[in-house]
């Protein structure tokens, strides 16, 4: 059985391919690794019109690196609104460089469910870092699997992070 995000109106089942590479984009943002992050949004399945690694790592650092970086050095569990507004700049300042011709759509899925959590953690003034708790999950789950493969978190672990 895969894994099941829930955005209040719309259910999506994300298949084992999508969640790895998923992980590995959480995983490249916590650890503020560009060229991994890059990676991930060309393995994601994001093109470009010019298929450059840089055009990937800049994409992928204006959508949600910039972010998770901001997140990460003010401890806060969720990102300003600000910060959303200079990332949408950012975006459409690369795009119009080298626009894409292809968007993945379950992260646009993903990124609305993140968005709307992103929501409620501002609310309630959360410092529990999103992106930090699922990097944390994934790696014991591959732990736990001696790395084989990647196992489903445990969903009543990560709602009482």
């Amino acid at each position: 059985m895969g894994a099941v995000l829930v955005d209040f109106g719309q259910v999506k089942q994300l298949g084992p391919q999508f969640r790895m590479l998923f992980g590995q984009m959480t995983r490249a943002l916590v650890a503020d690794d560009d060229s991994a992050l890059g990676r991930s949004f060309r393995d994601l399945g994001f093109r470009m019109k010019r298929d450059s690694d840089k055009g990937y790592v800049d994409l992928g650092n204006a959508y949600v690196g910039n972010i998770a970086k901001e997140m990460k050095a003010s401890e806060a569990g969720w990102a300003d609104p600000d910060l959303f507004r200079d990332s949408y700049r950012e975006v459409l300042r690369i795009l119009r460089a080298n626009p894409l011709v292809k968007i993945p759509p379950d992260l646009l899925f993903v990124g609305r469910v993140m968005g709307l959590l992103n929501g409620l953690y501002m609310v309630l003034r959360s410092r529990t870092n999103l992106l930090v708790e699922m990097s944390r999950l994934l790696d014991e789950g591959a732990l736990a699997t001696n790395g084989a493969t990647l196992t489903q978190p445990k969903t009543r672990r990560l709602l009482e992070a």
